[in-house]
Protein backbone atom coordinates (compact mmCIF):
# COMPACT_ATOMS: atom_id res chain seq x y z
CA UNK A 1 0.00 0.00 0.00
CA UNK A 2 1.58 2.98 -0.80
CA UNK A 3 0.54 6.98 0.13
CA UNK A 4 -0.57 8.99 -2.86
CA UNK A 5 2.85 10.81 -2.85
CA UNK A 6 4.71 7.81 -2.94
CA UNK A 7 2.66 6.57 -6.38
CA UNK A 8 3.78 9.70 -7.71
CA UNK A 9 6.84 9.57 -7.04
CA UNK A 10 7.05 5.82 -8.24
CA UNK A 11 9.05 4.82 -11.12
CA UNK A 12 7.68 4.01 -14.03
CA UNK A 13 8.55 0.67 -14.14
CA UNK A 14 7.32 0.21 -10.87
CA UNK A 15 4.23 1.69 -11.83
CA UNK A 16 3.75 -1.09 -14.81
CA UNK A 17 3.85 -3.85 -11.99
CA UNK A 18 -0.08 -2.68 -11.61
CA UNK A 19 -2.78 -4.54 -13.27
CA UNK A 20 -3.51 -2.13 -16.86
CA UNK A 21 -0.86 0.68 -16.04
CA UNK A 22 1.18 0.76 -19.53
CA UNK A 23 3.93 2.37 -20.54
CA UNK A 24 1.80 5.59 -21.56
CA UNK A 25 0.08 5.47 -18.22
CA UNK A 26 2.60 5.48 -16.27
CA UNK A 27 4.28 8.24 -17.81
CA UNK A 28 0.80 10.38 -17.57
CA UNK A 29 1.35 9.22 -13.67
CA UNK A 30 4.64 10.64 -13.22
CA UNK A 31 3.87 13.91 -15.25
CA UNK A 32 0.90 14.28 -12.96
CA UNK A 33 3.14 13.84 -9.89
CA UNK A 34 5.77 16.22 -11.24
CA UNK A 35 2.72 19.09 -12.15
CA UNK A 36 1.14 18.61 -9.34
CA UNK A 37 4.34 19.63 -7.14
CA UNK A 38 5.20 22.55 -9.07
CA UNK A 39 1.45 23.85 -8.83
CA UNK A 40 1.75 23.29 -5.06
CA UNK A 41 5.21 24.98 -4.85
CA UNK A 42 3.91 28.14 -7.06
CA UNK A 43 0.89 28.36 -5.07
CA UNK A 44 3.16 28.92 -1.97
CA UNK A 45 5.59 31.23 -3.59
CA UNK A 46 2.66 33.86 -4.24
CA UNK A 47 1.58 34.03 -0.78
CA UNK A 48 4.25 34.94 1.98
CA UNK A 49 5.90 32.27 4.12
CA UNK A 50 5.24 34.09 7.37
CA UNK A 51 5.63 31.05 9.75
CA UNK A 52 7.61 27.62 10.66
CA UNK A 53 4.74 25.85 9.33
CA UNK A 54 4.53 27.52 6.13
CA UNK A 55 8.28 27.11 5.68
CA UNK A 56 8.60 23.60 6.31
CA UNK A 57 5.62 23.30 4.31
CA UNK A 58 7.13 24.56 0.98
CA UNK A 59 10.85 23.30 1.91
CA UNK A 60 9.43 19.66 2.17
CA UNK A 61 7.13 19.74 -1.31
CA UNK A 62 10.46 21.30 -2.72
CA UNK A 63 12.99 18.87 -1.59
CA UNK A 64 10.82 15.69 -2.69
CA UNK A 65 12.66 14.00 -5.22
CA UNK A 66 15.95 16.21 -4.91
CA UNK A 67 19.52 14.14 -4.45
CA UNK A 68 20.78 13.33 -0.66
CA UNK A 69 22.72 15.93 1.15
CA UNK A 70 21.34 19.00 -0.87
CA UNK A 71 21.89 22.27 0.77
CA UNK A 72 19.90 25.27 0.35
CA UNK A 73 19.40 29.04 0.84
CA UNK A 74 16.05 29.72 0.97
CA UNK A 75 16.11 33.61 -0.60
CA UNK A 76 12.64 35.73 0.70
CA UNK A 77 11.77 39.42 -0.12
CA UNK A 78 10.83 41.67 2.31
CA UNK A 79 7.14 40.09 2.71
CA UNK A 80 8.26 36.97 3.22
CA UNK A 81 7.54 35.89 -0.39
CA UNK A 82 10.44 33.30 -2.15
CA UNK A 83 12.70 34.63 -4.23
CA UNK A 84 14.83 31.45 -5.03
CA UNK A 85 15.42 28.76 -3.29
CA UNK A 86 19.37 28.34 -4.60
CA UNK A 87 21.33 25.28 -4.00
CA UNK A 88 24.53 25.96 -2.39
CA UNK A 89 25.94 22.41 -2.58
CA UNK A 90 24.64 18.54 -3.36
CA UNK A 91 26.35 15.15 -2.19
CA UNK A 92 28.84 16.73 0.05
CA UNK A 93 29.15 19.40 2.59
CA UNK A 94 31.40 22.41 2.34
CA UNK A 95 33.18 24.95 4.93
CA UNK A 96 30.64 26.75 6.96
CA UNK A 97 32.47 29.65 5.71
CA UNK A 98 32.13 28.77 2.21
CA UNK A 99 28.27 28.27 2.54
CA UNK A 100 28.08 31.87 4.20
CA UNK A 101 29.96 33.80 0.99
CA UNK A 102 27.84 31.80 -1.07
CA UNK A 103 24.69 32.71 0.67
CA UNK A 104 26.16 36.36 0.76
CA UNK A 105 26.47 36.58 -2.60
CA UNK A 106 22.95 34.85 -3.38
CA UNK A 107 21.31 37.43 -0.92
CA UNK A 108 22.69 40.48 -2.70
CA UNK A 109 22.70 39.37 -6.78
CA UNK A 110 18.66 38.55 -6.00
CA UNK A 111 18.17 41.56 -3.48
CA UNK A 112 16.91 39.24 -0.41
CA UNK A 113 15.40 40.55 2.53
CA UNK A 114 15.62 36.92 4.86
CA UNK A 115 17.33 33.86 4.37
CA UNK A 116 16.64 30.33 5.30
CA UNK A 117 19.37 27.26 5.41
CA UNK A 118 17.82 24.29 4.84
CA UNK A 119 19.37 20.42 3.85
CA UNK A 120 18.15 17.35 3.62
CA UNK A 121 18.84 14.07 5.63
CA UNK A 122 18.83 11.01 3.45
CA UNK A 123 19.05 8.43 6.35
CA UNK A 124 15.71 10.16 7.44
CA UNK A 125 17.13 10.90 11.07
CA UNK A 126 15.42 13.78 12.56
CA UNK A 127 17.87 15.02 14.84
CA UNK A 128 20.33 17.45 13.93
CA UNK A 129 24.01 16.37 13.68
CA UNK A 130 27.00 18.25 15.79
CA UNK A 131 27.76 19.97 12.45
CA UNK A 132 24.21 20.95 11.69
CA UNK A 133 23.97 22.98 15.14
CA UNK A 134 27.82 24.28 14.37
CA UNK A 135 26.49 25.63 11.01
CA UNK A 136 23.49 26.67 12.09
CA UNK A 137 25.50 29.07 14.47
CA UNK A 138 28.19 30.20 11.75
CA UNK A 139 25.64 30.88 9.20
CA UNK A 140 23.80 33.26 11.74
CA UNK A 141 27.05 34.82 12.71
CA UNK A 142 27.98 35.38 9.62
CA UNK A 143 24.87 37.12 9.05
CA UNK A 144 24.23 38.93 11.92
CA UNK A 145 26.11 42.45 10.49
CA UNK A 146 24.27 41.92 7.43
CA UNK A 147 20.78 43.42 5.80
CA UNK A 148 19.80 39.60 5.71
CA UNK A 149 17.67 38.49 8.09
CA UNK A 150 18.69 34.55 9.44
CA UNK A 151 15.25 32.89 9.79
CA UNK A 152 16.26 29.83 10.49
CA UNK A 153 18.10 26.68 9.82
CA UNK A 154 15.61 23.67 8.54
CA UNK A 155 16.54 19.96 7.75
CA UNK A 156 14.29 17.45 5.35
CA UNK A 157 13.41 14.19 5.79
CA UNK A 158 11.52 11.73 3.58
CA UNK A 159 8.51 12.54 6.39
CA UNK A 160 9.27 15.78 7.97
CA UNK A 161 10.60 19.06 7.93
CA UNK A 162 11.24 21.26 10.77
CA UNK A 163 13.71 23.97 12.33
CA UNK A 164 16.98 22.75 13.61
CA UNK A 165 16.57 24.99 16.97
CA UNK A 166 12.84 22.95 17.31
CA UNK A 167 14.69 20.02 18.04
Amino acid sequence: HQSCLQLLESDTDQMQQADGVGPSSALLIKMAGIFSRRAILEAFSRDPLENTFQRSMYLYMWYRGKPASTVTALLLDGEDRVIENAVLSQGRYIRPESYGDLILSFAGQRGASGVILAHNHANNVREPSVEDIFLTEQIRKMLQDTPYAFLGHYIVTRTDCFMCSDV
